[in-house]
């Protein structure tokens, strides 16, 4: 492989983590673009403000139906006191709750990108593994973040950029363990 091509891989790489730097900084407005974000949003909020995973918005004071949020569920596991909470595991707003305390609402961005990098690494460490070539480690990060879902997952608040981080770190994890405990 000509080291131009490699040098220019790179470059196009380094470009498109500029471009969601700078998309991130000076386009992206923060807000809630669906209801996912919303509920992921008060779940981390409730999570740094309250030391819970309950959404209050008055519900505790006022059981009413009006009041039950989308992708929101009503816990009656103490009938004296219903409580809100989110229909989704909270291991995201566990692991986005430093950022928020750090950030606010900017801070989701922050942990997505971060994300976005460690995914980079891991998707380029898995395709070294795999083949000799650094050229198909350089493609495999360019698919990855010349996809459009990725975009989507990087500029939003929803964990599913931080799944793709942690799901391709434990096939990077797997798949070194395996190399390893091959003899020879």
């Amino acid at each position: 492989m000509p080291a131009t091509t490699y040098r220019t891989k790179v470059a196009v790489l380094c470009l498109l983590v500029l471009a969601h730097i700078g998309y991130a900084a000076f386009v992206n407005k923060p807000g809630h673009y669906t209801v996912d974000e919303g509920v992921y949003h008060m779940m981390v909020k409730a999570l740094v403000e309250e030391g819970s995973l309950a959404v209050r918005n008055g519900f505790e004071e006022t059981p009413s139906a009006e009041l039950v949020y989308a992708l929101l569920r009503v816990d009656n596991s103490d009938p004296a006191a219903p409580r809100l909470i989110p229909q989704y595991p909270a291991i995201y707003a566990v692991i986005a709750a430093p950022f928020y305390w750090l950030g606010g609402f900017h801070g989701l961005f922050l942990i997505n990108f971060l994300a976005l990098l460690g995914s980079i690494w891991t998707t380029m460490a898995i395709a070294r593994r795999l083949s000799d070539d650094p050229n198909v480690a350089l493609n495999a990060a360019l698919i990855l973040v010349l996809g459009t879902y990725t975009w989507e997952y990087v500029h939003g608040v929803w964990p599913h950029i931080l799944s793709m981080f942690l799901v391709s770190a434990a096939v990077l994890a797997g798949l070194s363990a395996l190399q390893e405990a091959r003899p020879g």
